[in-house]
């Protein structure tokens, strides 16, 4: 049965007063393991209705990622409740309890449904939250809107996650929520909403940049090529996709080899332009808005590093790739204003196996997982017994929760 954004509002706001996600200790684990079924039963579908035929390798990765993102819920929800000191001047110290807000209204226009719909209402759930989820007026006739309306009630508590499939944002009365989660591309629509505290807008197309550098050392070009077009597909949303990539002078040319003319790339050479007209930012800018990968040549990973500190755009990660990478990655994060990431091999090894047992019937490891760690060992000049990994610990790992907690715990992430 189809119900407003009115009703829902009122039957959340009962459910809240009623103590309902507090009284029972076990109730956000509950809600969060039917999430986690409604994944798994109708995983097939969920890809198929978000992705077509060229993005489907990039949302397997999204579930997977939304897997994991649910494990890391369930592992908080067995822990005290969080609490933080704080000292503050002249009033002394107190303590910060983290605490439910409440009815919490998350609303999802034009977005990737896996991170922006079902990411947050994992993250509410978590925080023992009454959730409202909805969608605008523009994506109620979307396939995966219509699972979700069909398989919500059969996986999560119906008087404490509510499901609306399509609503006016407008008609929303901010005074009956206590917080609302706005997912978008745009805060236009949203305007009159936004205006209240309560409101917090995500935007869905960040402006932020994702750059990559590539050191020195033995590098297997073909696996390398293979990530980096992986990352800069079209196919892949602009806040997460690849948009510049620096190479030192000797290895361009190596690099276009690889990659092949099929890529999309724009290649700017700094060693022939002048310091004093070299705008980095608006090339990377323009290379973004034309959805091309930008290469970007230098002499030395100093010259790479300085140009990064004069852009003016945000950069939001920094990946540092092949074998030196770990000796660049503490003089990287102390120059550059992003994330930066330094994948181990054991990392990018078991992140790829994970993925593919993630979209393996028997959920086990097989021969053929062995040759994908050792493409990704020797994307890094590095070899099978250099990994130190073995292949009937591998084989044991049935759990996704397990093997996304190995996997995670062995890149270095800051």
């Amino acid at each position: 049965m189809t119900i407003t954004i009115t009703d829902a509002v009122a039957t959340a706001r009962l459910s809240w007063q009623s103590n309902y996600t507090l009284g029972d200790p076990r109730w956000s684990l509950k809600q969060l393991h039917g999430l986690h079924q409604l994944i798994i039963d109708h995983r097939d579908e969920i890809i198929s209705s978000v992705s077509t035929p060229r993005s489907t390798q990039y949302h397997e990765k999204e579930l997977a990622r939304l897997i994991f993102d649910i494990s890391q819920h369930v592992a908080s929800t067995n822990g005290p409740p969080s609490s933080q000191e704080t000292d503050i001047p002249l009033l002394g110290k107190f303590v910060i309890t983290h605490r439910p807000v409440g009815v919490n209204v998350i609303i999802c226009g034009e977005v990737d449904p896996l991170r922006w719909m079902l990411g947050p209402l994992a993250a509410s759930i978590a925080a023992r939250n009454v959730t409202v989820l909805t969608t605008t007026t523009t994506t109620h006739h979307d396939p995966f809107v219509a699972l979700l309306s069909r398989e919500w009630a059969n996986y999560l508590d119906r008087d404490s996650n509510l499901f609306v499939s399509s609503c006016d944002s407008s008609q929303l009365d901010i005074e009956l929520v206590d917080k609302v989660t706005l997912c978008d591309n745009s805060s236009e629509p949203y305007r009159s909403i936004l205006s209240s505290p309560k409101a917090q807008f995500l935007n869905t197309s960040s402006p932020e940049l994702n750059i990559a550098l590539i050191t020195e050392g033995k590098k297997s070009w073909p696996c390398i090529a293979k990530e980096v077009k992986a990352a800069s597909n079209l196919v892949v949303p602009p806040s997460d996709r690849l948009h510049a990539i620096f190479v030192r002078e000797e290895d361009a040319e190596l690099l276009q080899k690889a990659v092949g003319s099929d890529q999309q790339t724009t290649v700017l050479d700094t060693l022939q332009q002048k310091k004093s007209n070299f705008q980095l930012h608006l090339d990377l800018k323009t290379a973004k808005e034309n959805g091309a990968l930008l290469v970007i040549l230098t002499r030395s990973l100093e010259g790479a590093i300085d140009a990064l500190v004069g852009v003016s755009a945000p950069i939001a990660q920094l990946a540092i790739l092949g074998p030196e990478a770990q000796k660049v990655h503490n003089f990287a994060k102390h120059w550059v204003p992003a994330r930066v990431l330094t994948p181990t091999p054991m990392f990018l090894a078991t992140a790829i196996l994970a993925l593919n047992i993630l979209s393996s019937p028997q959920k086990r490891t097989t021969r053929s997982d062995l040759e994908l760690l050792t493409a990704a060992s020797e994307t890094w000049g590095q070899n099978m017994q250099e990994l130190s990994m073995d292949f009937d610990f591998m084989a044991s790992c049935m759990s996704f929760d397990q093997l996304f907690a190995f996997v995670m715990g062995n890149g270095s992430y800051d």
